[in-house]
């Protein structure tokens, strides 16, 4: 597969694509991290097409400016209203990805620099890092992915409908009703839909910084695997908000979120934080420089 089709999509303007494992999502290549900075280079490609020839076909995010909006869900009530938002807020786009049905990707193409969170409980949203699969054997359904309109094939990432910061900040706040965490704070039960809002209003009930931030722990600690991303970048945004140093509550927070990964992949996952950090305290405060008591801790 990868053979057959690698030649076709690059020149088509599908820079950064990468051979992923038979029947699998995952890179066949070590450190195809570095493909999310720079694309492949034609000498490498053309090694990979006959090293890797019966592969897949991933996208690493970030040199072709290509958006990914992952709807992962199942219940198809739900991945009928994603759907419907995603269409409402971002605009149709024809380039449509399938793996497992209800769940669908749906390509754009950033009109500026993005900086958003990535993973939503429920939906993701790929920009400058990350990989999925363009063609390949689902392994779960055991069937190829499907693009029941156009496909990478068909048209180039610069063809693709383009969405800015601002219309995905919008898209984030609209999808929040499709997903509900529940935790208790102070004996309370909270209902986490993982917007800010619902998070303030939860610290103006709560005297001190360390309250707060001890109920933004137990949030992120207890959220479901799905809903963490979610909740983290919920309750930091909040705390962001309340002017509270990201030195107070940085650590603690990293530790909740990666609480269940192995040591090489919480030090990786632990820079979301920082992102979630960095776009609240840019979207608040107008940048890290203003007024705001924020400040990147980078020891981790």
């Amino acid at each position: 597969m990868f053979g057959a089709q690698a030649e076709r999509l690059r020149d088509m303007g599908w820079s950064s694509i990468i051979p992923l494992r038979p029947g699998l999502k995952a890179p066949a290549i070590a450190g195809w991290e570095r493909f999310s900075e720079a694309p492949p280079t034609d000498e490498q490609v053309a090694a990979w097409s006959h090293q890797f020839a019966g592969g897949g076909i991933g996208l690493a995010f970030g040199p072709d400016r290509v958006i990914g909006v992952d709807l992962d869900y199942l219940d198809a009530v739900k991945a009928t209203e994603a759907r419907s938002i995603t269409e409402r807020v971002l605009g149709p786009t024809p380039v449509i990805r399938i793996g497992r049905s209800p769940k669908s990707m749906h390509f754009y193409r950033a009109s500026a620099p993005i900086t958003v969170p990535r993973a939503f409980g429920g939906f993701e949203l790929y920009t400058r890092s990350g990989q999925v699969v363009l063609y390949g054997t689902h392994p779960d359904t055991g069937k190829p992915y499907t693009w029941p309109e156009e496909s990478p094939e068909d048209l180039s990432p610069e063809d693709l409908p383009p969405t800015s910061q601002r219309d995905l900040e919008r898209f984030i706040d609209a999808m929040a009703p499709l997903r509900e965490d529940r935790v208790v704070i102070r004996g309370k039960t909270v209902t986490n839909t993982g917007q800010t809002a619902t998070w303030l209003k939860v610290f103006a009930g709560l005297p001190t910084h360390a309250e707060m931030i001890g109920a933004a722990v137990h949030a992120v600690a207890s959220s479901t695997p799905g809903g963490r991303h979610y909740t983290m970048t919920a309750t930091v945004t909040a705390l962001v908000t309340r002017g509270i140093s990201s030195v107070e509550f940085r650590d603690r927070i990293a530790l909740a979120y990666t609480a269940t990964l192995d040591d090489r992949e919480r030090r990786k996952r632990a820079g979301a934080v920082d992102a979630a950090i960095l776009w609240a305290s840019t979207k608040i405060w107008g940048s890290m420089l203003d007024a705001a008591p924020i400040t990147l801790a980078s020891s981790w």
